[in-house]
């Protein structure tokens, strides 16, 4: 599995597995296909015109476009003659382009289409610089004012001025190594301007080396990517998926994740917990209100629990119970995520426990995992042969974890930041010497730790449990420290909550903004006799009773400063394009706060009234 860097990785699977399909996007009821051979062919042409347009080993090229083929084939290429990919998310402002272009001195820039060549069009004044622009789209053009020039090239075309070229990319090829940077991912800048993550071929080739030991994976299995090939969890995982010579079926639109997993029928993928998650909200929400549909889902997945703790020593009994739980319940969750898989594996954000174990009683075990853009992005993971629910697994083979409580903490002893040294963790942050020292660490033996900024413990088997960010902490008037992602997690554990933010740094008390989940809104509204569009419902008193009660039974057992005492209801779907949600469909805390600041005034006004 050994290889030197990804480009001579990908040219040995281009070889070994020629006739294979390695990419596919839907194309109305089909789909269209790219082999093995074909994703080499194209990976060298497009070699070539890079050269032509003046790339230089270590010059950075961007991509800026949502899942496809080309944006893969773009990587590759550049991987292959030594340039340095900087992927830009989809929904990025024109603000976020200009800095990102800006920092990097990307000299080109791969666009999806029109939307995407205008947000560059927008900004290419303004740079030192321009690049080039060159369009996946056909028929794509760039305002004459903004182009500066600059020939705004379709993907195609750029492809067939170069039929062969292939001992002028060999030697481009051949002058990379392991420790040449790979890639210059940005952070998503929840605070702060987006930082260029510099990692090295060799950091993506450690983490597969390690999960190909790790997992049964082969060219047999199909992947779907739904999340941005522009974050480092889906590149990562396509990076493992295509050195195995597998299929990965490409997803343009995340939103289309229902319909696609059946569609495709993946065995393997990766996720972010919300999908889970709302499988499991979907599957609790059809058997509410009836207590058979209810009895039966209970008693099935008690069933399932104790088939799966039996093992292969299930009895006669166990085991038609089995059959009859399956037929009745677990094939219809099996369909609805695209059939039996082989691996799942979730990431980006922490899985709630009783989602995991809903479907490891169906038979569906999630691996969930940890890690960072910082270090490519894997620190730890649970095994199939070694996994404890309520933690993201073992540390990365060749990696090192430790626990470092901060100065003056009162964590619980043995808790503290975690912060992880292996051979995969950021060269550094590009052009921000200041920032990297910050978070990469240098202790006296010469090796180098990245401080994480998650705060967590290692239990006695080296299973590590994540329990909030540090900067998350939030410290109340009464100099409480409360640690909001548990308290949140046991919120969403409702059906009829989708996403919860609890409020109370520098607060005399905690309140919560609520993003109802509409269907389960819908539902328990028109139970009530209530009906509406979501704005009027969300400010209805009966409903908001309804809330209420959720959020008392959901934190009863919580000691008083935890208790959450104001909520309010949001009508906003959270999503990217709001800037409420990351690309891994996490809530971006502060600017949840910042959006909604009249919102939560009202709430403390509201409450400090009470107190009078």
């Amino acid at each position: 599995m050994t290889a030197e860097t990804l480009g001579r990785l990908f040219e040995r699977s281009t070889k070994t597995w020629p006739t294979r399909t390695a990419l596919r996007i839907a194309e109305g009821s089909d789909f269209a296909v790219t082999s093995y051979a074909e994703l080499g062919q194209e990976i060298t042409w497009l070699g070539a015109a890079l050269i032509d347009l003046g790339v230089e080993h270590g010059d950075r090229v961007g991509i800026f476009s949502g899942n496809r083929p080309e944006w893969l084939v773009a990587d590759l290429a550049c991987l292959h003659i030594g340039a340095v990919t900087v992927p830009l998310y989809q929904t990025s402002t024109p603000h976020q382009v200009h800095h990102i272009l800006a920092d990097s001195g990307a000299k080109v820039i791969f666009v999806a289409g029109q939307s995407e060549a205008e947000r560059v069009g927008a900004v290419v004044n303004e740079l030192a610089d321009p690049p080039v622009v060159i369009s996946f789209d056909p028929g794509v053009q760039l305002d004459a004012a903004a182009g500066q020039g600059r020939v705004c090239t379709d993907f195609a075309t750029l492809l067939a001025r170069h039929p062969d070229r292939a001992e002028e990319v060999r030697a481009r090829a051949d002058r990379v190594t392991g420790t040449d940077l790979a890639t210059l991912i940005y952070t998503s800048g929840t605070t702060g301007e987006p930082k260029g993550v510099m990692l090295t071929h060799q950091a993506f080739l450690h983490e597969i080396e390690s999960c190909v030991d790790a997992f049964p994976l082969d060219c047999e299995d199909q992947g779907l990517a739904f999340l941005p090939l522009s974050h480092s969890f889906e590149r990562a995982w396509s990076f493992l998926l295509l050195s195995l010579g597998a299929q990965i079926t490409l997803l343009p639109d995340p939103k289309r994740i229902a319909e696609a997993m059946p569609q495709t029928r993946a065995n393997v993928m990766v996720s972010v917990p919300r999908l889970y998650e709302q499988v499991y909200a979907v599957v609790h929400q059809k058997v509410a209100g009836s207590k058979v549909r209810s009895g039966i889902l209970k008693w099935a997945l008690e069933v399932g629990r104790q088939a799966q703790l039996a093992g292969d020593k299930r009895s006669r009994v166990l085991t038609e119970q089995l059959r009859i739980a399956d037929k009745l319940v677990f094939s219809s969750i099996r369909e609805a995520i695209g059939g039996p898989k082989k691996l799942l594996s979730s990431g980006g954000a922490p899985l709630r426990q009783e989602v995991a174990e809903f479907f490891w009683a169906a038979g569906i075990l999630i691996n969930e995992g940890y890690g960072l853009t910082e270090a490519a992005p894997l620190i730890t993971f649970n095994r199939l042969h070694g996994w404890q629910f309520g933690t993201v697994g073992q540390v990365l083979p060749g990696g090192e974890l430790k626990i470092v409580p901060p100065p003056e903490s009162t964590f619980e002893p043995g808790h503290g930041e975690i912060w992880f040294s292996g051979p995969n963790i950021m060269v550094g942050y590009w052009n921000k010497p200041e920032a990297t020292s910050q978070v990469i660490v240098t202790d006296p033996d010469g090796k180098r730790w990245l401080r994480t900024g998650d705060v967590g413990w290692i239990d006695e088997h080296g299973y590590l449990r994540i329990t909030d960010r540090m900067k998350d902490l939030i410290v109340t008037e009464g100099g409480k420290n409360i640690a909001p992602g548990p308290l949140e997690a046991e919120l969403m554990a409702d059906p009829l909550i989708e996403y919860a933010v609890v409020i109370g740094d520098n607060r005399p008390c905690l309140t919560a903004l609520i993003r109802p989940y509409v269907p389960e809104l819908e539902r328990i509204a028109g139970e009530l006799g209530v009906h509406g569009p979501v704005e009027e419902l969300v400010r209805n008193h009966k409903v908001r009773h309804v809330v209420h009660q959720r959020i008392a039974e959901a934190t009863a057992d919580l000691p008083g400063y935890e208790q959450i005492r104001g909520f309010t209801l949001i009508p906003e779907e959270f999503n990217l394009d709001n800037g409420i949600l990351t690309p891994t469909l996490k809530v971006r805390r502060r600017e949840a706060i910042r959006r909604y600041g009249a919102d939560i005034k009202e709430m403390y006004d509201t409450i400090a009234n009470r107190v009078k």
